[in-house]
């Protein structure tokens, strides 16, 4: 029927199309990990049960990864030393100017200067 031509029928790929093919087959492929805890990066915690909730949405420094999944925390308003979990913690980003560190993906590991956020 002529329905069945037109649903087997492909659409004709444009120059567009081709150019992206093209330029997503020369990209690397990017390897990304569950773990993105890095060494002096600005860390929030958003575990409420965590000290009865003494350090929910308060801001710490990763002094150093423990394991591939916890980091010792050292809680800026306080000072106190926490270890936590990687689920316990979410990044925090900083205003534009600041230094910032690429934490999974393509890059991963390397540091820069956040220009502006989108």
């Amino acid at each position: 029927s002529p329905d069945e031509e037109k649903a087997s029928a492909k659409k004709p790929t444009s120059a567009l199309d081709e150019i992206m093919r093209e330029n997503l087959s020369k990209k690397p492929k990017v390897e990304r990990f569950e773990n993105w805890l890095h060494d002096g990066i600005v860390v929030k915690c958003v575990n409420s049960t965590v000290a009865d909730g003494a350090y929910h949405r308060k801001k710490g420094d990763v002094l150093r990864v423990v394991d591939d999944f916890a980091a010792v925390v050292r809680m800026r308003d306080s000072g106190d030393e926490l270890q936590l979990d990687q689920d316990d913690l979410e990044t925090v980003i900083p205003t534009a100017g600041r230094r910032v560190r690429v934490l999974n993906g393509y890059g991963r590991g390397r540091t820069g200067t956040l220009k502006a956020i989108d």
